[in-house]
């Protein structure tokens, strides 16, 4: 769980954001947003779910986000090397914004057969 508000200093800052968190196009699709402290908190709330998910510590920069505000089922994309190094076949994250400006993200993440 994060505070949205915790990434309103990352949205106003000139420079990209936390280079080692999101790639240049991510951070260029959140900033885009009519809300990207929103849209990079959502970000990072699911990339830290996937991480666990997979039980490792990637760089962060592994998977990426498209966020579509309004729509609780996000798309993730994921570094084709670590999905081939996992197995992984797909993902699914949901996310939900709380009343209180908190963010929370559960990551599905499904391995190949056989």
């Amino acid at each position: 769980m994060e505070r949205r508000q915790r990434f309103d200093r990352f949205a106003a800052a000139a420079e990209r954001p936390w280079q080692f968190v999101f790639g240049e196009a991510e951070a260029a699709r959140a900033m885009a947003r009519p809300d990207p402290a929103t849209a990079l908190c959502a970000a990072f709330c699911v990339k830290e779910a996937f991480l666990k998910a997979i039980g490792t510590s990637y760089d962060y920069t592994a998977c990426v986000l498209h966020w579509d505000p309004g729509r609780e089922e996000q798309s993730i994309l994921v570094d084709p090397a670590v999905a081939a190094e996992h197995r992984i076949a797909g993902t699914r994250a949901i996310v939900r914004a709380g009343s209180d400006g908190t963010m929370t993200a559960v990551v599905y993440v499904f391995g190949e057969e056989g």
